[in-house]
């Protein structure tokens, strides 16, 4: 990921395209029971608008990392890996990335190189390499383990972040970056970190009290959404039905993802990469 500033600004252009979209189409729609394509265009452009506005608040996590980080907040080590070892590394993770039996390591191999190599900057919840960023956070749906030392030349740190997947195993992607010459001592306060930084919150939640909630959401939102469908043709308040129809678009959906993502995680434990 490069900036994720930029993908919560487009998500904000996004919802207020939308929502504008909407407010057209709420001003140009005839008056009266009767509904014509206006009011099916303004609950497509609502839908959209709500999932925009689910993506902003994600985003924002994300973007104060990358600020807290680009500042000097939080930082655990930094270092310059010289170009020649970056090339070196790119040449065996290239290697690496053509055997598809290996677990896929995510990071960009073209980063931002300066005169003196590829600057890493690792923090207590992120690590940017050039100006490639990713989180690295306590709480979520993903479990971070590592870093692990992987010998070559050069030695590099290794995460590995596990993610429930819909077959009740996970699927897993590694964030493989070298480590400096001279810079193993820094590494080492980066392992030491990431190795006793306290349990993933997501991983204490109780799955089965999740779900349950996914699906109280999901009832909620489906039950506004079918009163909404069968008195879409009645004489009833324009308003009250464009809240019911938004609600249950919006949280019908919200509810089967909790519910969903909380049912798998009641299935089998987290699986170690296959190497």
């Amino acid at each position: 990921m490069r900036n994720p500033a930029k993908n919560r600004n487009a998500a904000a252009a996004w919802l207020i395209a939308f929502a504008g979209v909407a407010g057209v189409m709420y001003v140009i729609r005839s008056p009266g029971p009767a509904h014509g394509w206006p009011d099916v265009v303004m609950v497509f452009a609502v839908s959209f608008a709500g999932l925009a506005l689910f993506a902003i608040p994600f985003y924002q996590l994300e973007a104060a990392r990358y600020t807290r980080l680009t500042r000097g907040e939080d930082v655990l080590a930094r270092w310059t890996v010289a170009e020649r070892d970056w090339k070196h590394f790119v040449l065996e993770e290239a290697a690496r990335r053509s055997d598809t039996s290996t677990v896929l390591n995510i990071i960009e191999l073209k980063p931002r190189v300066t005169p003196h190599g590829v600057d890493i900057v690792i923090g207590k919840d992120s690590i940017m390499i050039g100006d490639d960023f990713h989180s690295l956070p306590r709480a979520g749906l993903s479990r971070i383990s590592g870093p692990v030392w992987v010998q070559g030349i050069p030695p590099c740190l290794e995460f590995t972040v596990a993610s429930p997947n819909t077959t009740r195993t996970t699927s897993t992607h590694l964030l493989r970056f070298p480590v400096a010459a001279g810079a193993q001592a820094a590494a080492e306060v980066v392992k030491r970190h990431y190795e006793t930084r306290a349990p993933e919150l997501a991983a204490q939640r109780d799955p089965k009290r999740m779900r349950g909630i996914g699906v109280a959401i999901t009832g909620v939102g489906a039950i506004a959404l079918v009163f909404g469908l069968l008195t879409f043709k009645s004489n009833v308040n324009p308003s009250l039905l464009v809240a019911l129809l938004v609600g249950g678009v919006l949280v019908t959906p919200a509810g089967l993802l909790i519910a969903f993502v909380w049912h798998r995680r009641m299935g089998r434990p987290y699986k170690k990469y296959p190497y």
